[in-house]
């Protein structure tokens, strides 16, 4: 028998490896801006088109990219 696990090898209650655990913390996935440099969530990503190949910036600089 495996140690750890009952007889039709389950993982007993509270002996789970640290691969197999579900975390409560979500993960951010983040991005660098191009122009402000600053690290990002990705919500706030966005593509200027104007430029090739086309850029990912952040919310506020695609703002200003923009309307300039």
């Amino acid at each position: 028998m495996i140690e750890g696990r009952d007889s039709r090898g389950y993982f007993i209650k509270g002996n789970v490896p640290w691969n197999k655990r579900q975390d409560s913390t979500q993960r951010v996935i983040t991005f660098t801006c191009k122009f402000c440099l600053k690290p990002k969530p990705l919500d706030e990503m966005r593509v200027v088109t104007r430029f090739f190949p086309p850029l990912p910036v952040c919310q506020d600089c695609w703002k200003l990219l923009e309307l300039a």
